[in-house]
Order: C-alpha cells, then sequence, then structure tokens
C-alpha cells in the first residue's frame, strides 16, 4: 500500500470509527443518527475500498451496521472481517459478541467461523467465553448450540458456566 493510500485508509477508518463512537455515546435525535451513521459507514466503505484485505474496517462496518438495524449487512461484514483475519486477539471477543447477535443472519459459513470460534474460545480461554454467556444471557443458546458437536467442550462450558452462574447470582 503506498504512503499516500495508506494515510487516506488511516484517516477514513479513523474517521468512521469517531462517527460510530459518537452515536454510541451522545443522545442524538433520530435524524442526526442516521446521518451520522451513514457518514461513518461511507467513510469505513472508502477505507475498506483502500486496503479491503483488513479485517479491522470489516468489524466496524459491522458494528456501524448493527446500529443501524441492518443485520444482513452485518452479518456480511462480520464474515469479512473473520474472513481476512480468523484468529485475531483484539477481535475475538467484540466479533464473537457480534457474532452472537447475528447469529440467525449468518449463512452456513458464517455459522461454521463462529462455532469454530466459540471452539478457540473454549480450547484457549474457556472462562472467557462463560463470562460472555453470563455478560449476556440471549447468546447462550447459540454457544450452546455451536458447541453441540462437541461433548467434551460442552461438558467443559457447562463446568465452568454454571458454577459461575451460582457465584453471580
Amino acid at each position: 500500500m503506498a504512503a499516500d493510500t495508506s494515510a487516506h485508509y488511516n484517516i477514513y477508518n479513523k474517521l468512521g470509527h469517531l462517527q460510530g463512537m459518537k452515536v454510541q455515546q451522545y443522545a442524538l435525535g433520530d435524524a442526526q443518527r442516521e446521518v451520522l451513521i451513514e457518514t461513518a459507514i461511507q467513510n469505513i466503505s472508502k477505507g475498506i475500498a483502500l486496503a479491503p484485505a483488513s479485517p479491522y474496517p470489516w468489524f466496524r462496518f459491522t458494528q456501524l451496521e448493527l446500529l443501524k438495524g441492518d443485520y444482513e449487512k452485518a452479518a456480511l461484514g462480520l464474515k469479512q472481517s473473520y474472513l481476512n483475519g480468523i484468529f485475531d486477539k483484539r477481535l475475538f471477543v467484540p466479533r464473537l459478541n457480534a457474532a452472537l447477535i447475528l447469529y440467525r443472519h449468518l449463512d452456513q459459513e458464517g455459522i461454521d467461523i463462529t462455532v469454530r470460534q466459540i471452539t478457540l474460545g473454549m480450547e484457549n480461554n474457556p472462562k472467557e467465553i462463560a463470562q460472555l454467556a453470563w455478560g449476556n444471557r440471549d447468546l447462550l443458546p447459540a454457544i450452546t448450540e455451536s458447541l453441540a458437536g462437541n461433548q467434551e467442550l460442552l461438558k467443559s462450558f457447562n463446568s465452568i458456566y454454571n458454577p459461575f452462574q451460582k457465584e453471580n447470582r
């Protein structure tokens, strides 16, 4: 990536990211909120056009589409983020959280990737998966459904989640 292209990529992505943060942090009127989300999506999309292989702007795109309420586009962005960097420690929990929210909107490939991510999480940091499920109990069915094909990991998850659930009542 040429220096000029790299600079533009960074500007568009940072601008889109900041605009997305503003939508989340400030009480905005509906019209102002919609305009800001659309502007942020446009900026992130320009960054993606300059560096389509980076998982980060694709994930920001996913977050913005979630804010907008377009779950189909959010699911496509999430899948692209995964395909551009299947395991990224900084994106692991945020992407998995988004994947579980979008679970019913993912195509089969997206579901397969999510199952792999949950499996990786259970193999590498099972407590983090249990905390994710505890933090958003609506995600619990998707997690247990994802682990249903691996009884050992499902048993491990339950052995961590159940006592964790009792501790935090």
